[in-house]
């Protein structure tokens, strides 16, 4: 498992959670309670996942695999993710997961921290299962579980949506978009980089 470094308030306790919310309209919500349909990679053709991804708290971007130096750089926190492999090309980390393996994501500001522990699994041939553990200062705060489609923008979000005052959204969000990758494909290749040691 490889482990992508990042340099890296939130006020009060989260006493609202959020729906999990997806963005787009080829995207679907499966809640943990509705049974998981789980689907063998060998049906789905599925043994990877590839993953771009946002991670922002309080607003602020802590993680963004699209623009990996420059949010390093700029975010006051101080954050981390696991992944299975990985290809950095133009700046841009593309992270690839194992399907139905657990992954994590922690930030950390101050007092503050924040853990995700993500799992995402093949569906079927055009949809994966997301399912997350989000934890804030050692507490579990939120489960969320969805359903996304392949190469669709998806989204989750716990905290407290202050819309009306200037403090904006208070809370952790996870933007993302997943990508199937074919079990025949040369999944195991990983591009390394100086700013992105292997650990």
């Amino acid at each position: 498992m490889l482990k992508q470094p990042l340099p890296g308030r939130v006020r009060g306790t989260l006493g609202i959670v959020l729906a999990a919310t997806l963005i787009g309209g080829g995207t679907y919500a499966a809640w943990a309670a509705q049974p998981a349909r789980h689907v063998a990679p060998s049906a789905t053709g599925t043994s990877e996942i590839q993953s771009e991804f946002r991670l922002t708290i309080d607003g602020e971007v802590v993680i963004d695999t699209h623009d990996s130096v420059n949010s390093r750089k700029h975010s006051p926190w101080k954050a981390e993710y696991s992944m299975s492999a990985g290809v950095l090309k133009d700046e841009i980390m593309h992270p690839r997961y194992k399907s139905g393996e657990t992954y994590m994501m922690s930030a950390t500001k101050g007092t503050q921290r924040w853990l995700l522990e993500t799992t995402v699994t093949a569906n079927t041939a055009d949809t994966a299962r997301f399912q997350a553990k989000i934890s804030h200062n050692g507490k579990i705060v939120s489960t969320p579980s969805l359903v996304a489609r392949y190469g669709q923008p998806a989204a989750i979000q716990v905290g407290e949506d202050h819309a009306l005052s200037d403090a904006g959204f208070k809370g952790v969000r996870l933007d993302f978009t997943l990508s199937r990758i074919a079990s025949t494909s040369a999944a195991q290749a990983v591009a390394k980089s100086p700013d992105h040691p292997a650990g």
